[in-house]
């Protein structure tokens, strides 16, 4: 599974999206995140994985 949490303006933590399947290629991470900005995803200041 693949899951993307975001930081609201109010400080609070919200699921942006999740996916299962993926692996944690590049290529996967790659496809995600291009699905995430088909949705509107924007503004991002920063990426951490874990």
């Amino acid at each position: 599974m693949l899951f993307v949490i975001g930081v609201n303006s109010a400080g609070d933590r919200e699921i942006i999206g999740c996916s299962e399947g993926y692996t944690e290629s590049a290529e996967s991470w790659r496809e995600f995140f291009s699905w995430l900005k088909g949705r509107g995803l924007s503004g991002v200041r920063l990426v951490t994985g874990d």
